[in-house]
């Protein structure tokens, strides 16, 4: 035990009716005019410049870093970088709006609201910094009521100027079309006086001023920032590494500025998704005359991020749980174990915390068109329970959590919380309302004090903490409101102590010593500092405990290895399964001619008779298939993304958008993604020349006759891949007929409207000769008797009293011939009547004409029928 202190002054007895002297005080009014009369001297002057200075300088550099980050934007608006723009920048970076009001053929307007955390941050720390240097020379700390005076007299002063320096100006774009921003100087004037009001105030008051305030209140106040400067600066630090690598990988080092700016906004955000809240986008749109129609909220929970986003943002938060248990309990009196009963307090002040943080400084909003339009940003509606579900864990751990650390890991917890920190928390002077927390962990537990001996309890009716002193029995209350014991009930009759005997004040900060009190002076009630020396220090665990430990910690470092090691797997694998990727293996697929396997990745959903052509024969057959030239980056919303293509068929470049959707994940954590559009081309297939079947990249198609009355058209519908194919006649017919069309070139942007093929064809010679071969036979016949009479030759050959009948000129080929009809050459057959009583001696007669027909095509193929079905006169 240390050196005995100084003896302390002892505590005032109710009973005995003593008053404490009151220290003459300065008047009110003195005060406040001196307080203001230092003010407008040179050190009060300067201190009030060096403010300006530090408020002018953060939003100067914020507006410089927002200035970059909305370059782009800038220049889509054709909005220059002036010093209007700047100025109205520095006061979107004060108060958190920017207005926009453009004219085109109607007047549009739109005002996007974010306070930069950051910026109000810096500065408010900046303010606090300079405020507490120059307290001493400036003359700010005179009074109380006076110092609060002149510093909300110099907040509104500094949100006045910057209001107007930043508001009034307007920035205007170079187009003409009336563009116009601006910033809000009523925000700019609030948030700048709220923010610079609380740093003077922090810096300037007196201990005596803080001391005033409740011992709960204080203690929870100490632990609530000790939480907030844990969480934020671990998460801060993650954070900020983590976006810079990102920024600078993605080549967008724009966002890098806006990081900076709003970086407390992202860590808010973040926090509340690691303890899984949410963040709800909504968008409303009001229509004239009716109600608002609100579309569907977007909700964006930890689960949607990358897995290694995931994986970083939950170690970041453990850590800096685990740091803010660490800070937050060596505040806390040390017991002799964990006292529960005093962990509600930041529990509550997180909760009550979280309301306005989360749902008044964090969201984004944006609001135009005279309101008919708004859109929004913010936590979910039970993030507030989660983030405070996490002080509720972190005021829990900082019970048990100082005390292991400090006797196995002591280097560790002096990195987390501070030497002195570490020091004061053993001593016992770290704690407001030490005594309290240590009776309450100790019970009735005795505890010998040199010649007395103590007993710890809670007075049950007020809930103060209470000492009796079993050698005496006196009663000592911890004043809440003081800090100090005061004796409350006097020993019982016949006791060796007097009841005018004085006590001793036992709120001294140095130890006091074991020895006797003094001759007619009661002993000390026991202090804080005496209570935490009376409990031992933590001890480190026993070698066996130390094993299991080990052993535990080892497995459980194993576990975090193989999570880690999974989760990059994991994260590596999802990389290579993204939509891009998707559409990259399907377009893999049709390069390579595996039409199956592209239908079975993506089926057309077309009916099977439409299917003829969507297999591997039909696409290995392509004389040209298509070919990858870019796949650009996914465009993804919610569980569907757009991955834009551009391909090359036949060396011609064409742009496809493919839709990409999310399905379930394997095992529960790899990505799939489904590809929904699939790249076919539906074409109509059609033959005005009475075939009944085609011939595309060697499959035969059957065309269906037309249901018109005078058509003689057939067509049929297929889709193929994007491809270039050979069209024909069926194989069984190539000895007859050619096709005229004999290349199928199929693109999907012709696909908007059914793609149409007509197939025409030519006879072959070997067809012409087998016409040919016909006519001349129907020749004979027609020139012989009695093939004369057939309904097919000429009139003037059917008379059955004819001399001589023969062919003068046969047909040397045909006129016309497709695959269905054919019209020979001029035929000449010499007709000589018999003599009659009119004409004794008639003359040969030329018959000119031409024989018509059809030719007709068995099913499955062979030799077609060629019939001559009529004949026609000729002349010439």
């Amino acid at each position: 035990m240390s050196e005995p202190g100084p003896a302390p002054t002892p505590p005032v007895d109710p009973s005995a009716g003593a008053a404490t002297p009151s220290q003459p005080q300065t008047p009110a009014a003195a005060a406040r005019q001196a307080t203001f009369a230092a003010l407008v001297r040179q050190p009060g002057l300067i201190s009030f410049a060096l403010v300006q200075a530090v408020v002018l300088g953060g939003a100067l550099l914020s507006a410089l870093l927002l200035m970059a980050a909305t370059s782009e934007a800038r220049e889509d608006l054709n909005l220059p970088a002036s010093l209007s723009a700047l100025l109205v920048l520095m006061g979107a970076a004060l108060g958190g709006q920017l207005s926009i009001t453009a004219t085109f053929f109607i007047q549009v307007s739109a005002t996007v609201t974010v306070l930069p955390l950051g910026t109000l941050l810096a500065i408010g720390c900046g303010v606090y910094l300079v405020a507490r240097r120059r307290a001493p020379v400036d003359g700010s700390s005179l009074h109380r009521a006076a110092t609060l005076q002149r510093c909300a007299v110099e907040a509104l002063a500094t949100g006045l100027l910057l209001g107007l320096l930043t508001g009034l100006p307007r920035a205007g774009g170079d187009s003409g079309d009336g563009l116009s921003v601006s910033s809000s100087p009523l925000l700019t004037v609030v948030l700048v006086s709220v923010v610079v009001m609380t740093a003077l105030s922090a810096a300037r008051l007196d201990h005596a001023a803080v001391i005033g305030l409740p011992i709960g209140l204080r203690q929870a106040g100490r632990e609530v920032w000790a939480l907030l400067v844990s969480l934020g600066t671990v998460t801060g630090a993650v954070t900020l590494v983590a976006g810079t690598a990102w920024a600078l990988a993605e080549g967008v080092p724009q966002a890098l500025a806006l990081l900076i700016v709003y970086l407390p906004n992202l860590v808010v955000v973040l926090l509340s998704l690691a303890t899984l809240g949410g963040l709800v986008a909504r968008g409303e749109v009001a229509g004239l005359g009716v109600a608002a129609n609100s579309s569907e909220d977007s909700l964006v929970t930890v689960g949607d991020l990358p897995v290694g986003a995931v994986l970083l943002l939950v170690v970041t938060v453990l850590l800096a749980t685990v740091v803010a248990a660490a800070r937050v309990g060596v505040l806390r009196a040390r017991s002799r174990g964990a006292v529960l009963a005093r962990t509600w307090p930041l529990a509550v002040a997180a909760l009550a915390l979280s309301v306005p943080l989360l749902y008044v400084l964090v969201p984004a909003r944006m609001s135009g068109g005279g309101e008919m339009v708004s859109a929004s940003a913010m936590p979910s509606g039970w993030s507030f329970i989660t983030v405070s579900l996490l002080a509720c864990v972190v005021s829990v751990l900082a019970e048990y959590l100082p005390a292991w650390l400090y006797a196995n890991a002591n280097q560790l917890l002096r990195v987390m919380v501070g030497t002195r920190a570490v020091t004061e928390w053993v001593s016992g002077r770290s704690s407001l309302g030490g005594s309290m927390g240590v009776a309450q962990g100790t019970g009735q537990a005795g505890q010998a004090e040199g010649s007395h001996t103590w007993s710890y309890g809670t007075d049950p009716a007020t809930g103060a903490a209470t000492a009796t002193d079993l050698s005496t029995g006196a009663l000592f209350v911890e004043d809440a409101s003081t800090g100090q014991w005061v004796l409350q009930g006097h020993p019982a009759s016949g006791s060796p102590v007097s009841a005018s005997a004085e006590v001793a004040d036992p709120v001294s900060s140095d130890p006091v010593s074991s020895d006797l009190a003094a001759p007619g002076q009661q002993a000390p009630a026991p202090t804080a500092s005496q209570q935490a020396q009376a409990l031992p220090e933590p001890q480190p665990m026993s070698p066996q405990a130390r094993r299991r430990m080990r052993l535990v910690l080892g497995t459980a470092g194993l576990l975090l290895v193989l999570v880690v090691v999974g989760m990059a797997c994991v994260n590596f694998l999802n990389g290579r399964r993204g939509p891009d990727q998707e559409v990259e293996a399907y377009l893999d697929l049709l390069s390579q001619g595996r039409a199956e396997a592209a239908t079975q990745m993506v089926d057309p959903g077309v009916p099977n008779s439409q299917r003829a052509l969507l297999n591997d024969e039909a696409l290995a057959a392509a004389t040209s298939r298509v070919e990858v030239v870019t796949v650009s980056e996914p465009q993804v919303e919610e569980d569907t993304a757009k991955v834009s293509t551009t391909l090359s068929l036949d060396g011609e470049h064409f742009d496809f958008t493919f839709t990409v959707a999310r399905g379930d994940r394997q095992y529960g954590l790899l990505d799939t993604w489904e590809v929904t559009t699939p790249l076919v081309v539906p074409v109509t297939f059609s033959s005005a020349d009475g075939l009944d079947a085609i011939s595309v990249a060697g499959t035969d198609l059957a065309l269906e006759a037309s249901e018109e009355e005078y058509s003689s058209t057939s067509t049929t519908l297929q889709y193929v891949y994007a491809g270039t194919y050979d069209v024909g006649v069926p194989q069984s017919l190539a000895s007859y007929l050619t096709a005229e069309t004999s290349s199928l070139i199929a693109l999907p942007a012709s696909a908007a409207a059914d793609m149409l093929m007509e197939v025409t064809s030519e006879p072959t010679q070997e067809l012409e000769d087998l016409v040919l071969e016909e006519v001349k036979a129907q020749t004979e016949s027609c020139a012989s008797v009695p093939g004369n009479t057939d309904a097919v030759c000429p009139s003037e050959v059917q008379d059955t009293d004819l001399a001589s009948l023969k062919v003068t000129q046969d047909a040397s080929g045909l006129d016309e011939v497709t695959a269905s009809s054919f019209t020979s050459e001029q035929i000449i057959i010499s007709v000589t009547q018999n003599p009659s009583q009119w004409n004794k001696d008639p003359k040969p007669r030329s018959v000119r004409f031409t024989f018509s027909g059809s030719i007709e095509w068995p099913e499955g193929g062979g030799e077609p029928e060629v019939t001559v079905d009529s004949s026609s006169p000729s002349w010439g």
